[in-house]
């Protein structure tokens, strides 16, 4: 199984907001929160960045924001899944 969780950073939105936004939205994965740290730890520096992180906690993937497309993260999330 792989978790998706959408990351916000934006100043003054709660994790509650940002749940029910993602209710709203009818988002089939989880959202989330965190500090500019740790994007910044991460290496994230644009918005969109998606990371593939395995259950060990290594990071296994990174995309910029308009690289990549469905059949490439489709074929990493297998992978993190192991069923790929």
């Amino acid at each position: 199984m792989v978790d998706i969780i959408a990351v916000d950073i934006t100043p003054g939105v709660s994790l509650s907001e940002l749940k029910e936004y993602g209710e709203q939205q009818e988002y089939p994965w989880l959202v989330g929160r965190t500090s500019r740290s740790t994007l910044e730890e991460l290496g994230v520096l644009t918005q969109s960045t998606k990371l593939g992180i395995t259950a060990g906690g290594i990071l296994s993937y990174r995309e910029a924001m308009g690289v990549g497309d469905v059949s490439k993260w489709r074929e990493e999330f297998a992978q993190l899944a192991g069923t790929g």
